[in-house]
């Protein structure tokens, strides 16, 4: 298992198939700040696909901009696209299979779940107002 931390980037959406199974799916975006040789400081940010199997209730706590905290297996995903002017491009997707989402602060479009509700993140997860980035 690996841990994530970053921010989703669209509210995520929910999928159900005919066997009643319901998927989450939504992308979180994760930053990295390094110093290049000429110490410049620069940003470089990655974009990881993520699905969810457990509960589609979380759905509507994964909105634009929440900070979430995802533990899960980390995928490579790779195909070949070709652009509008018919050249070829190798694509790269990172993908997490989530087993626990954490969440932090609060959203705009929903409040926090509260631990007396049987909601879908851990009830032991601590809500933080501020983060340090």
């Amino acid at each position: 298992m690996e841990k994530i931390v970053g921010y989703v980037v669209s509210d995520a959406t929910v999928k159900t198939f005919g066997n009643h199974k319901s998927v989450v799916n939504f992308t979180v975006a994760k930053n990295r700040f390094f110093t290049d040789k000429d110490g410049v400081r620069k940003q470089s940010t990655r974009f990881f696909d993520c699905s969810y199997w457990k509960n589609p209730e979380v759905a509507k706590f994964l909105v634009k901009g929440k900070v979430v905290e995802l533990d899960g297996t980390i995928d490579v995903r790779a195909y070949i696209k070709t652009d509008d002017s018919g050249a070829q491009i190798a694509v790269g997707v990172l993908t997490v299979n989530v087993s626990e989402i954490g969440l932090f602060g609060h959203s705009e479009k929903h409040a926090a779940p509260s631990a007396a509700q049987n909601d879908p993140v851990q009830s032991d997860e601590e809500f933080i107002e501020d983060l340090p980035f």
